[in-house]
């Protein structure tokens, strides 16, 4: 004897089956091949489109940016922190005749302030300018160097002090017999014995400018 079931759950059961139909064939035929596509193309469209206004606000502040790099060449071109020179070895040379004004003008001794050598050094780092540097030796009383680093580094053009290296060097005469002993009188018995790097900057692109010349 088969066991059917009720007419009403049948009915249910049939409705069911033909959903599940419905739906497989839509996504088997119509979705996939029709749909589907559609709805990528849709996304790509909407991407593109959000492409074009990014370009059409580019293209509209264009104006603007120029306007505005024009202004930043001016400054440069204009500002008196960069050396004046055209090139590394005229800077170098003009750098080397600032320090020794500026070290005529604040040694209280000349005899005890000099510069005892210079060497022009280029820079290896990649900056966006061009670094133009010379290698200083100076002997000098700790006073005198004081009021010369601040002079050097507190004007125009800027200039900057690096590789600082600082030694005592006694320079006291050799006390006579008859003279009463004495100690070392700061600033009077000793001179410093100074090596630095002193460096400013040329208005030409350095090495890091993103393809300027490297001056080397």
């Amino acid at each position: 004897m088969r066991m059917l079931p009720p007419p009403g759950e049948g009915r249910l059961l049939a409705v069911v089956l033909a959903l599940i139909v419905v739906l497989g064939g839509y996504l088997l035929l119509v979705h996939w091949w029709f749909v589907a596509p559609h709805l990528a193309m849709a996304g790509e469209i909407s991407d593109l489109r959000q492409q074009e206004a990014r370009f059409r606000a580019a293209v509209a502040a264009r104006a603007d940016i120029e306007a505005r790099l024009a202004q930043v060449r001016a400054f440069e071109s204009g500002s008196p922190s960069f050396l004046p020179e055209a090139d590394f070895d005229s800077a170098a040379a003009a750098l080397f005749l600032r320090l020794k004004d500026v070290v005529t003008q604040h040694a209280e001794v000349p005899e005890r302030c000099e510069v005892a050598s210079h060497n022009p050094k280029r820079s290896m780092a990649e900056e966006r300018y061009e670094r133009v540097t010379i290698s200083v030796h100076l002997r000098c009383d700790i006073d005198d160097f004081g009021e010369i680093l601040h002079a050097l580094e507190g004007g125009k053009p800027l200039l900057f002090a690096d590789e600082l290296n600082i030694y005592r060097q006694q320079t006291a005469a050799r006390p006579s017999a008859f003279s009463a002993p004495t100690s070392a009188v700061p600033g009077g018995s000793y001179r410093l014995d100074i090596r630095f790097d002193l460096y400013g900057y040329l208005r030409a692109p350095g090495p890091g400018a993103g393809g300027g010349r490297s001056g080397r």
